[in-house]
C-alpha cells in the first residue's frame, strides 16, 4: 500500500468513527484511544487478507455494486458550486461530463486515479456522443465504480436529468440527485434582475427556445406580470421575437436582458426591449452560451430608460467575484486527497476531445 493510499485508509477511518460514535462517547475519546484503535484495526485488516484466498478476493471485487449520481455544478464561477457537488467530485471513480460543464469546475477534479470523459455534443452528433457517455458509465458501474454525472447548472432543468435517472435506473442502479443553481435563476440576479417584485412579476417562467430537431417550441402567451427566461434560444433569436409579437401577442416594448456566460469573468449582459432584440444580438454578436430574461422586472433596479431609448441598447461587461476565503477553501480542499485525471477520449468519429470552455447553461 502506498503512501497515498494509507493517507486515504486513515481519512476513511476516521470519518467511519465520527460518523457512528455517539456524540457523548466521542466527547470521551482521546488521541491515545484513536491511535490503539487504529492498530488494532490495522492488524484485523492485515489478518483477514492473510486468510482470504485470491479466488475469494476476486469473488467480492466482482461483487461490489457501483454506484452513480447525478450532480449540478452551478452556472460557471466555483463559488456557486454546491459542498454536496464538491464532495462528490472528490470521491468519483470517473466523472461523466460535457462541453458545458466549466473549466472552473473541471479544474477542480482530483489530480490522481480519477478518470474523466467528456461527450463531443455537437450539432448532428448529440444524441450519439450522449449514447457513448452512458454507455461508459454503466460500464463503469458494472465494474464496482463510482460514477460521477456532473451537469452544468441543474441536472433538472432542461438537462435530461430525468432521461439519465430513467436509464441507469432501469439497468439497476438508482441514482443520487443533488441539485445545482441554475442560470435561468442565479443569471439574473447576478445582473440586478429581481424576477418577482411587488406590484410588477408574481411568477417566473423558464421555457426553451429550442425545441426538438431545432425547431421552435410551443412558445408561451404574454402575461404582464410574469418573468419569462427563456434558455437556448438566442441562437433562434430572429425566428422566435416575431413569433412572439406576431403570434403570441407580446409587447414590443417590453423590457429583456440577453445574459451571456453569466458568473464568469467575460459575463455580458445587453438590455434592449423585445422588438430590438434581435436587432441588438446581430449588432453586438454572440458570446455563447447566453439565455434572454423578458418582463418589466428587468427595468426595476436599471434606470436608465432615456439613454435605453436612445441607443437602442446598454451593453454591460464583466463580473468579478474574489474571496480570499474561498480560494483557500478550494485550494485546500484539491489537496486533501490528489489523484490523477485520466481522460477517456470519446469514440465519435475518432477524433480526439479537447477539454471545454468554461460554459454554462
Amino acid at each position: 500500500m502506498s503512501k497515498e493510499q494509507k493517507k486515504l485508509q486513515r481519512s476513511r477511518w476516521l470519518s467511519q468513527i465520527v460518523e457512528y460514535f455517539p456524540l457523548s462517547k466521542l466527547a470521551d475519546i482521546s488521541i491515545e484511544d484513536l491511535t490503539e484503535a487504529y492498530k488494532h484495526n490495522k492488524i484485523e485488516i492485515a489478518n483477514k487478507d492473510l486468510n482470504e484466498e485470491k479466488p475469494a478476493t476476486k469473488k467480492t471485487k466482482l461483487n461490489k455494486k457501483g454506484t452513480i449520481s447525478l450532480i449540478g455544478s452551478g452556472p460557471g464561477s466555483v463559488s456557486l458550486l454546491t459542498l454536496g457537488a464538491l464532495q462528490e467530485i472528490y470521491s468519483a471513480d470517473l466523472i461523466l461530463a460535457d462541453k458545458l460543464v466549466p473549466q472552473q469546475v473541471l479544474d477542480l477534479i482530483p489530480q490522481k486515479s480519477t478518470k474523466l470523459f467528456i461527450a463531443r455534443k455537437f450539432p448532428g452528433n448529440a444524441e450519439k456522443a450522449q449514447e457513448e457517455l452512458l454507455s461508459i458509465g454503466l460500464e463503469s458501474l458494472l465494474n464496482g465504480e463510482k460514477v460521477v454525472r456532473l451537469k452544468q447548472g441543474d441536472p433538472y432543468i432542461f438537462g435530461r436529468g430525468g432521461e439519465e435517472f430513467n436509464f441507469f435506473m432501469n439497468h439497476g442502479f438508482k441514482p443520487i440527485v443533488l441539485p445545482g443553481i441554475t442560470s435561468a435563476l442565479s443569471a439574473p440576479v447576478l445582473s440586478n434582475i429581481p424576477v418577482t417584485h411587488r406590484d410588477v412579476a408574481d411568477q417566473v417562467l423558464i421555457c426553451t427556445g429550442t425545441g426538438r430537431r431545432g425547431v421552435l417550441p410551443n412558445l408561451p402567451d404574454f402575461v404582464k406580470s410574469r418573468t419569462t427566461v427563456f434558455l437556448m434560444a438566442l441562437h433562434r433569436i430572429v425566428d422566435l421575437i416575431p413569433k412572439l409579437i406576431d403570434d403570441k401577442n407580446w409587447d414590443p416594448n417590453l423590457p429583456v436582458a440577453i445574459i451571456e456566460r453569466s458568473s464568469c469573468p467575460d459575463q455580458r449582459v445587453i438590455r434592449t426591449t423585445l422588438s430590438k432584440t434581435a436587432q441588438a444580438v446581430e449588432a453586438c454578436g454572440s458570446r455563447p452560451p447566453g439565455l434572454l430574461v423578458t418582463g418589466y422586472s428587468c427595468e426595476v433596479i436599471f434606470k436608465e430608460q432615456d439613454q435605453l431609448k436612445e441607443k437602442g441598447w446598454i451593453i454591460e461587461e464583466g463580473y468579478d467575484y474574489t474571496n480570499d476565503n474561498l480560494n483557500q477553501f478550494i485550494s485546500l480542499a484539491s489537496t486533501s486527497i490528489k489523484k490523477d485525471t485520466n481522460f477517456i477520449q470519446p469514440s465519435v468519429d475518432g477524433a480526439a476531445a479537447t477539454p471545454p470552455p468554461d460554459t454554462f447553461i
